[in-house]
């Protein structure tokens, strides 16, 4: 079981390289195990520390705010992952008992729970003008994700539809601009307009994550688009790492409390679970806890590199350079259709940092389409 523990780990480092995802290493090296025990910890140990490492590429996507977050919070943003690994832990005893209880009551009712979540966040602009232009940038950017999505422009669309509403504006407008679109700061601010301090954000990415294995059509980047919203002052790097670790534990947990198999990697823990079900839980929980503590150490060590590589993208050259390769990577993940869809998020990326708006709202490419789904009336596009 240790061998398992250990590639899985090691294997999780493949999450720098942008959408090579944990499910297409599962496919490779899951049958080298020959024991459904040691398939799962081999599963579970590299889902978490993929999802550690798969926070860098988000980095190119925000075009080097993730660098100036690593700046401003050095060793913190290493361990807000473990932080919240702990608090889905903390609150695994919670979801025992809560999470049947919503299946049950809120199967029908949670799409308009839903709707009202996002629509409470436009409430607190602090001007009409400025919900205007939020609702404005939230409606073009999830009409625009709905006809990417539903039609299948792309083969992979979310690279450049992200590197388009982040990268480029920043790259093009360079680091005067950041301010001016709000919801990724560096890190700095101290609360948010939610909650008093940076955990009341972790929480928050605790119990969405949770609730989102009980419904199919929310993703990590759905459930992150709808929290952006309402914690944009916060660091957008931590609530990212929160969300992802999250989603990726009650995933697989959401084997043993509901049933449901959410990912490639709870398939894999459902027979382990099915046979030993307290055993294949303290498991489960004991090799996340390995993998994240292997992930955390591996960055502590390679951290003043990657701070030395990041501050050199805020330069000029470090801009053209990164221009040249974001249009490379957009042609070679979507092609022709791809460079389609990173022009039109590169206008709304751009429009939002000129109306001043939190790009947090240009999440409404992902969420949209989720609401879409959750009533029935995605064939409108």
């Amino acid at each position: 079981m240790i061998s398992e523990l250990l590639a899985g780990s090691l294997l999780g480092l493949s999450g720098v390289v942008p959408f090579f995802h944990a499910n297409f290493i599962l496919q490779l090296f899951g049958n080298v195990w020959k024991t459904d025990l040691g398939i799962a910890v081999f599963a579970i140990s590299l889902s978490v520390s993929h999802a550690f490492f798969e926070l860098l590429p988000s980095f190119v996507f925000l075009g080097g705010v993730g660098g100036r977050e690593l700046n401003a919070n050095k060793e913190q943003i290493l361990v807000a992952g473990f932080e919240t690994l702990v608090l889905c832990a903390l609150f695994l005893p919670v979801a025992y008992f809560v999470l049947p209880f919503l299946k049950i009551s809120m199967a029908q009712e949670f799409k308009y729970v839903y709707l009202s979540i996002i629509c409470c966040a436009f409430f607190r602009e602090k001007t009409p003008l400025g919900a205007l232009f939020a609702s404005v940038i939230f409606i073009g950017s999830g009409v625009f994700g709905s006809i990417t999505f539903f039609h299948q422009i792309a083969k992979e669309p979310l690279f450049p539809m992200l590197s388009g509403f982040f990268a480029l504006p920043l790259i093009l407008l360079g680091n005067e601009e950041k301010q001016k679109a709000g919801g990724l700061d560096d890190g700095s601010s101290e609360g948010s307009k939610f909650g008093g301090n940076k955990i009341s954000m972790q929480i928050g990415a605790v119990f969405a994550s949770a609730a989102s294995t009980l419904f199919p059509a929310l993703t990590p980047g759905v459930v992150l688009g709808v929290l952006v919203m309402y914690f944009r002052e916060n660091s957008f790097a931590r609530l990212s790492l929160a969300v992802i670790i999250a989603k990726v534990f009650f995933d697989i947990a959401s084997v043993g409390i509901t049933g449901a198999t959410r990912s490639v990697a709870a398939a894999i823990f459902l027979p382990v679970f099915e046979m030993h079900p307290p055993f294949a839980m303290a498991m489960f929980v004991g090799t996340a806890f390995f993998s994240a503590s292997f992930a955390i150490l591996i960055a502590h060590l390679f951290n003043e590199k990657l701070l030395i590589a990041y501050e050199w993208m805020q330069s000029e050259e470090g801009r053209k350079i990164a221009l040249v390769v974001l249009f490379a990577l957009v042609v070679a993940f979507g092609g022709a259709a791809g460079v389609l869809i990173f022009c039109a998020a590169s206008f709304f990326g751009i429009l939002a940092v000129k109306m001043e708006v939190g790009r947090g709202y240009l999440m409404g490419a992902l969420t949209v389409p989720a609401l879409l789904v959750f009533f029935g009336i995605e064939k409108l596009f």
